[in-house]
């Protein structure tokens, strides 16, 4: 890594301190995650990998649900934030410090993924490869449309219908891209699916392109891994 990138890396995780540190409590869950725990496989809750998790709001609601997460963001502000409600609470979530670009995730270990807010196109099939067959993977993040604000970086949004062809390997039971929020969704399975997903997604996924239809602890892990540009569009 250059000594460029590495201040430019440096300055970018300062600003999410900062944005995290001037915020209080996790913040409410996701609106399509809430919408979605209906869609996810029947049974006992298993593993959740929350990539990106910022102050952990949708760890924390995946946790209340019974699943034992998994939550990695690289603002130590932020995931202090979620350490301290879920103490209060009394939830178990592991905190991850690190730094997506550099993190290696775990082959088939995880029952749902989520990324929120966050793009990255080289660790999508990292996140595919992380769920076990029949697992789920929640995604959101902005569009082109988002770009209202001239600072934020073209190749952090999504192009018009991209999210839908991203995962061809996965079979897509929800999908949203409604004009004018800035936003794609996506609800996917990894082959095989359990029996009751069929009922969930139909032989076409489900598509609104166009409509509306004991206490967690910090795990440092500076795990070396091959530099990659980053995209970190928000966590």
């Amino acid at each position: 890594m250059s000594k460029t990138h590495q201040m430019s890396t440096t300055s970018e995780r300062r600003r999410w301190d900062e944005k995290h540190s001037a915020k209080e409590g996790p913040g409410d869950p996701t609106p399509f995650l809430v919408s979605s725990i209906k869609h996810l496989p029947p049974g006992p809750p298993g593993r959740c990998l929350d990539l990106a998790a910022g102050r952990g709001g949708n760890a924390l609601f995946m946790a209340a649900q019974g699943y034992r997460v998994d939550a990695v963001d690289w603002s130590l502000a932020g995931l202090r934030h979620a350490q301290e409600e879920a103490a209060r609470r009394e939830l178990m979530v592991k905190l991850v410090l690190a730094d997506l670009t550099k993190f290696p995730l775990p082959r088939e270990r995880y029952d749902v993924v989520l990324c929120f807010r966050y793009l990255d196109r080289n660790l999508w099939g990292d996140m595919v490869r992380a769920l076990k067959p029949g697992g789920a993977l929640l995604l959101e993040t902005f569009t082109e449309e988002h770009q209202t604000r001239p600072d934020f970086p073209r190749e952090f949004c999504l192009a018009p219908g991209e999210l839908l062809k991203a995962f061809p390997q996965l079979r897509v039971a929800i999908y949203r891209e409604a004009p004018g929020e800035g936003t794609a969704s996506l609800l996917a399975f990894r082959w095989p699916l359990p029996g009751a997903i069929n009922q969930v997604a139909p032989r076409r996924a489900r598509q609104t392109i166009g409509h509306q239809q004991p206490h967690p602890s910090l795990r440092f892990e500076p795990t070396p891994k091959a530099d990659r540009s980053s995209g970190a569009g928000g966590s």
